[in-house]
Order: structure tokens, then sequence, then C-alpha cells
């Protein structure tokens, strides 16, 4: 009740915020017996009751669309849900023989790769109505039609796909264990402000009718010029999509500073890669993401997950990290593995938390050159400490 309580007054900040800022918003080892998962595409149908704010109509019926990977035998299924203008291309990216998705296959686990709502191959709502909490409303009604076939299951979110999982799990606690990457109680603002200068619409809105140079954000740099806002509808991805205006990805090369930075390396085709895949989020859910994980309300929050958690993050993420020395509350301390977790468990409550950060890169550290040892191995050691 009291979270149910917290949401509806999330949702009323949530539409202050939204009226406020406008649109501007090396190999892991592996067992010696792992054997090859047989993925198929798959579909599953959800009813999303949930209004957004309370006063929106909700969603209703949609279609979560994902990749199912199952090797024989197993029991235990990690269901990943990608960030915002990522779809389920992040889990697969190849770094340097193995995906995340793949590493985890290879130990034995069944993996279910979803595109959030309005991303990949999913089915597309109106983004006004599309929250966090929206997205976590369908992601909980996957895990029930995933229970029969499995015994355990493990919620993996990234960035945006992180807050859902953290809303799914202090909602329901319907999973067996939550991981939450790339995200902190204490994103530095800083450092994150500058990311949405370089969003831009998906769609092809009314706003591009408007004259030549007059911003739809005066808060915003001219990065959002309806010129800008033209040139991601016109790409192949996103014109069959039938998205609306609210639907923001990101303008063409700004990917690699927004997600990737302070990277110490990178691997040649990351950048390329991640590229070539951006996808798009909702204006609801960022505004949502940013107003559950802080340091005002988001314990409120995450104290009601009764579950394992685990908190990984790129050592570098300059949206989230790199804590200011004189204004502690501008980034979290991901130093090492213990500051980091001594910094976020005290927004739980669960009697099993444990976080670790992935040294040398920033936000979107799949793509760290580093990720198969201090990301995809370390994960595989935590998932069986666990009994997974």
């Amino acid at each position: 009740m009291r979270f149910e309580i917290l949401r509806r007054r999330i949702g009323y900040i949530a539409a202050g915020a939204a009226v406020l800022l406008g649109i501007a918003l090396v190999p892991a080892v592996l067992p010696a017996d792992a054997t090859a998962a047989a993925c198929q595409d798959v579909s599953y149908g959800v009813d999303v009751k949930k209004p957004f704010l309370g006063l929106i109509p909700p969603i209703g019926k949609q279609t979560m669309a994902g990749q199912l990977c199952v090797p024989e035998g197993a029991k235990t299924i990690q269901v990943m849900l990608p960030g915002g203008t990522y779809n389920g291309s992040y889990w697969n990216y190849n770094n340097q023989g193995a995906s995340f998705r793949e590493a985890q296959n290879q130990a034995g686990y069944a993996t279910l790769v979803l595109d959030r709502l309005g991303s990949g191959k999913s089915s597309v709502p109106f983004s006004l109505a599309l929250g966090a909490t929206q997205q976590a409303e369908a992601v909980h009604q996957v895990v029930q039609q995933l229970r029969p076939q499995f015994t355990k299951i493990i919620g993996i979110g990234h960035s945006i796909g992180a807050a859902t999982m953290t809303i799914e799990s202090a909602t329901y606690n319907d999973m067996d264990a939550v991981v939450i990457t790339g995200l902190t109680h204490t994103p530095n603002w800083v450092n994150a402000a500058p990311v949405f200068t370089t969003l831009q619409s998906a769609a092809l809105p009314i706003f591009d009718l408007l004259p030549a140079g007059l911003s739809l954000n005066m808060l915003a740099p001219p990065a959002l010029l309806p010129g800008k806002l033209a040139q991601a509808a016109k790409e192949p991805q996103f014109a069959s999509r039938h998205l609306d205006p609210l639907y923001l990805t990101t303008q063409r090369g700004t990917r690699f500073t927004d997600f990737h930075q302070l990277a110490d390396s990178r691997l040649p085709d990351a950048e390329s890669y991640d590229e070539a895949n951006r996808d798009v989020f909702s204006l609801p859910e960022v505004t949502e993401t940013a107003l559950i994980m802080n340091q005002v309300v988001g314990d409120i929050v995450t104290k009601h997950i009764r579950i394992p958690v685990l908190m990984v993050e790129g050592a570098q993420d300059k949206n989230y990290c790199l804590q200011n020395k004189l204004i502690t509350a501008l980034g979290q301390d991901c130093s090492s593995d213990q500051a980091y977790k001594n910094a976020e468990s005290k927004y739980f409550s669960t009697g099993d938390f444990d976080a670790f950060v992935v040294k040398g890169y920033g936000h979107s550290f799949n793509f760290a050159p580093n990720a198969p040892q201090q990301w995809h191995q370390r994960f595989i050691d935590w998932a069986h400490s666990r009994g997974f």
C-alpha cells in the first residue's frame, strides 16, 4: 500500500516534471560440458491496465517480443531488459567470442532477451501512456508465463531497463533475484545533463513545420531543432514503426560519448555496433526512472524488494558515478567494489545484497574489453553462489 501511494505521488511529480522539462528531457571461463542453446524468436501477449499518472488511459493489450534460448535441462532463466535507446541487441553484442547472453547459455542458463514495449520488435503503444511502471507490469505478466517452464527466474535490467526491473521486483516480488546494472541512487547530473541535448524524436512530428531555427525546447541547445528531429524518422529502423513524436533516440555519432565514456579503451567494432542498433524510449520512461532512483524517494521503492539483489556499474560511468568530492550528492562512489556496495546497500532492506564494478568503462559496459572476465564470469560466479 505504501509503495502504491508513493507511486501515485511520483506520478504527479512526473507530470509536472514532464511539463517543465518538455521534450529535452578474453572469453569467460565456461564449464567444459557447456552445450549450445536452442534459440527462437518469441512474443508474449500482455494486458497493461495501470494508467500512467492515474490519468492517461492504460495501453491495454500489447505484445512483448524477445529471443528465448534454452540449453538442454535448464531450469533457471535470466530475463534481460535493455535500457533506453537500446533493444535486445545490447545483450547480444559479441564481445571477443561471446555475448553476455551467450556466456549465460554456455554456463547452462536459459535466457529471454526482451525488447521493451515501444522498442525492437515489441508493439508500440502511445508514448505518453508508457512509463517504467507500465513496462514493469508487462514484464510481470511475461514472468508469470515463464513460471510453468522454469523453477527459478532472475531479472536483469540495464539503465531504464534496470529501473523497470526495480519497480517490477518492488511491486510483485515474483522473481528469485534481480540484477540492477547501469543505474545508481545518486546520478551525476552535471555529467548526465548533456546527454539530453543529444536526443531527437524518432518520429516525423508536426513540429517539423515550425520555422527553421526555432527550437522545440528553449532550454535545450540547437540539438533539438526541427531539422534534426526529422532526420531519425527517415531512417529505416524507425520509418515503419509508427512512432509518435515523444519516442526519443540519440543523434548519430553521439552514443560513445553518451554511454561509453569515460572508457580507458574500446573494442574496434563497439561504437559502430551500438550506432547501428540504436532504438528508442518514451519520455515518461526516463522521467519515472529519474524520480524513483534518487536519494529522496528511491530507497522507499527499493526497500520493498525482498529477493536477492546484485548491482553492477561501470566504474567510469560519467552519468551515474565519478562522485564529486565536494558535492557528494553528484554521482555515486564507484571507485571499488566495496565502496559501491557500501554506498548502495543503505537503500535496500533485502537480506542478500551485493555489488561490484566493471573497471575502466562507462555506462554500457557490455561493450567493455574486460567484460568477459569482469562482468560475464563474475555474474555467473555470483549466480552459482546463490544456488542458481
